[in-house]
């Protein structure tokens, strides 16, 4: 969870889109001194309708200061800057807001960070929201139940309270409110998607209602911590309370902002392909007819590397589409002997990917004893092919036997050097793969058995 909420802290100050008269002709400008010697770019990361760049990056001067002149924008921009090493290595994050016609102004000298020029309180109190909105995620995300949102609910309304009372102007405090709640919302709904339905207390039902008809208009959601995850689960959590499952295309179409709705594309889409999913042309197919949905420069270019990766992507699963011949291999068992995959002809064939050491793969452990047992009468072998290391074989044999393992149990030649896992393009553990009684290829990523449709869908390959 650390590292997740590490991520999004990224993309934690954003903005709201732009409601004011066009400022273009204004000259806006900043400045960044930063003492650290090393730092050749500066990147300034930021989401605003009104502006046509999310980001730009600029060089350090002669002078060693960064200096932007003449940025066009025609309203208020929350972001952050970045400053890197061979603009590469991030060295420093800082918060930052500008308007048009602002000169600001930031000096960076150790861990002390000191605004001057224009717009000095409002940029001060974003620094300092900074750590207070990534500690209040932080702790909230494991609250559980009504105790959990009333707490969640006190700090919420104590916020909301406090930005009252600040003097800045209305379009300032009304994204500073917005994303607030966002930020409350995404915390919420982390709660809601780990619960079971069954234990859904009154507060959560409530919850889910009063935001039922959410349009995620504003870009202030973009500053709310995780908020990709936020939007995966608000639409999991809609669906489990309506008991329909939308599909991607369904959930698009609830996201008002063009801003949101192009980040989300992109956020979704990369995060099925690095999982190497929808390979088989169902990536390509959702992923194509939405390239009319970037509306950046920079969403541009995200989309075309997205359909880049793809294609590289394909031509290295095309051998593990279905009805491709599958790699074959042979390893020893738990009882030294050696089995082959072409031992198991004329049966279908549930390849298990993992090791001991793997956490995730020991919570499907259960279920592949439950399943394996439901389908002993079926046309269908089990097989468990650990990548442990050739020296911890007792190790792995003896945790097999402790944890009851079913099915046959092999170990790789090789641990993780082993050629099957590159010849099965394995990523990650635990990797689940079909073969059909013809030795060919069914699913290179089958759904984990802990899935509600595993079983399902299983069956239906079974009676195929």
């Amino acid at each position: 969870m650390i590292k997740k909420f590490a991520f999004a802290f990224l993309m934690l100050f954003v903005i709201t889109s732009c409601q004011g008269k066009k400022k273009e002709d204004l000259k806006t400008s900043l400045t960044v001194k930063f003492d650290n010697e090393e730092a050749d770019a500066l990147k300034f990361l930021y989401f605003s309708e009104s502006s046509s760049l999310p980001y730009f990056v600029e060089p350090k001067g002669e002078d060693g200061v960064f200096r932007v002149n003449d940025i066009q924008i025609s309203g208020p921009i929350f972001g952050e800057l970045s400053l890197y090493s061979n603009n590469r290595y991030r060295l420093k994050r800082v918060p930052c807001y500008i308007e048009a016609g602002s000169n600001v102004e930031i000096a960076i000298t150790g861990t002390d960070i000191t605004y001057s020029g224009d717009l000095v309180k409002e940029n001060e109190f974003l620094k300092d929201a900074a750590s207070k909105a990534f500690l209040t995620h932080y702790k909230g995300s494991r609250l559980n139940g009504s105790e959990g949102f009333k707490q969640l609910n006190g700090q919420l309304n104590e916020e909301l309270s406090a930005l009252e009372k600040l003097e800045f102007n209305e379009e300032f405090k009304t994204f500073l409110k917005e994303w607030t709640n966002y930020r409350y919302a995404s915390i919420k709904y982390a709660i809601i998607d780990k619960t079971n339905q069954n234990d859904w207390p009154a507060e959560f039902t409530s919850f889910i209602k009063n935001t039922v008809t959410e349009k995620f208009e504003s870009s202030a959601l973009l500053g709310s911590m995780s908020w990709f995850y936020f939007l995966d689960e608000y639409f999991r959590t809609q669906d489990k309370f309506s008991g329909q499952e939308t599909d991607f295309n369904s959930n698009l179409d609830k996201i008002a902002n063009p801003l949101i709705k192009e980040r989300y594309i992109l956020y979704y889409y990369n995060k099925m392909i690095s999982s190497r999913k929808g390979l088989d042309g169902i990536a390509r197919k959702g992923l194509e007819p939405l390239r009319d949905y970037m509306v950046t420069d920079n969403g541009k270019t995200d989309y075309n590397n997205i359909i880049e990766k793809l294609g590289i992507l394909e031509k290295n699963y095309a051998h593990l589409m279905p009805g491709q011949e599958a790699p074959k291999f042979k390893f020893e068992d738990v009882n030294g002997n050696m089995i082959a995959l072409e031992d198991f002809k004329g049966k279908y064939v549930f390849i298990d990917v993992w090791n001991i050491y793997c956490g995730p793969c020991i919570k499907q452990i259960p279920y592949l004893r439950k399943y394996e047992e439901e389908l002993k009468n079926e046309n269908i072998e089990f097989i468990g092919v650990s990548c442990d290391k050739q020296e911890e074989k007792q190790k792995w044999r003896d945790f097999v036997a402790k944890k009851e393992m079913v099915g046959h149990q092999l170990i790789m030649d090789n641990g993780r050097n082993s050629r099957f896992l590159a010849d099965y393009q394995i990523i990650g553990f635990p990797t689940f793969i079909i073969v059909d009684p013809e030795g060919k290829m069914v699913s290179y990523r089958f759904l984990e058995p802990a899935d509600k449709n595993f079983m399902p869908t299983l069956h239906d390959i079974l009676k195929s």
